[in-house]
């Protein structure tokens, strides 16, 4: 797998491989379990992958529980934590009978607040896009189902709201704040088979854009490698055809043929 570059005078990089000395350690971090090299510039020509936390999968209907005053993060590539919560109307509806399909999973505070008001008006004005992507949509509350429908029914919501009156499925998510009783603005993109593929915690005061939501489903739903800003119009990335010794990417030329690794050979 690529790791860094080193920018040299005359404009090219010198790629270099997981484990050796990095050129530039000053302008690098090294980002233990995927070992990707994150540069401050430009200096990095590989893609960019997110640091490694350590989070622990909890489930709602499992044997593990989130103690009281802790937060237990979910990791990407896990199968996501089953629940099975009411809507407005009262209807149960279970994660795991979504199966087949993409389902977007964001958590909000309160109904009928400012921010929780916006995002909600948001997604339904995209509903019809995330169901051509093959997408539910689904928002989550500690509100019961009577909030709820009054809610929905105030700003003709289209997107399905689900009652966490007990706060289980917060918790399990790890969005659950006990300190101020509230649930993070929290997403998350499951795919057809039940595994977690995409997180994000935004803060309280931040709301979330459904059009990047849309833009992420989408760039995973290709099965490629997308790059940044990168929409449905444009292509996939493969790594084999782009990363060639003496191929120009951008301003970027490598130099010589290191080995192999998990995105082609270098």
């Amino acid at each position: 797998m690529l790791t860094c570059a080193e920018q040299l005078s005359c404009g090219t990089v010198h790629m270099r491989l997981p484990g050796t000395e990095c050129p530039r350690p000053n302008h690098c971090r090294s980002y233990g379990r995927k070992a990707l090299c994150v540069a401050s510039c430009h200096l990095c020509a590989a893609p960019y992958t997110m640091p490694a936390v350590k989070r622990v999968l909890v489930h709602v209907q499992g044997q593990k529980r989130q103690k009281k005053g802790t937060r237990l993060m979910i990791e990407d590539g896990t199968k996501a934590p089953d629940f099975e919560l009411p809507d407005a109307d009262g209807k149960s509806v279970r994660l795991s009978r979504l199966k087949g399909r993409p389902v977007v999973v964001y958590f909000y505070p309160k109904d009928d607040t400012s921010g929780c008001t916006a995002e909600a008006k948001g997604f339904s004005c995209l509903i019809e896009a995330f169901k051509k992507a093959g997408a539910d949509v689904i928002g989550i509350s500690p509100d019961g189902p009577a909030s709820h429908r009054k809610f929905a029914d105030k700003y003709d919501l289209s997107v399905r709201l689900l009652a966490d009156e007990a706060k289980e499925t917060a918790q399990a998510y790890g969005v659950w704040v006990d300190e101020k009783e509230v649930s993070t603005r929290g997403l998350f993109i499951i795919d057809p088979d039940g595994v977690l593929q995409y997180a994000v915690v935004h803060s309280l005061s931040v709301g979330r854009s459904p059009d990047e939501v849309l833009r992420v489903l989408d760039a995973l739903r290709t099965g490629g490698l997308c790059p940044a800003s990168w929409t449905s119009a444009d292509g996939t990335i493969d790594p084999e055809k782009a990363l060639q010794p003496g191929r120009i990417l951008g301003h970027y030329r490598i130099r010589e043929n290191l080995g192999g690794g998990a995105f082609g050979t270098v």
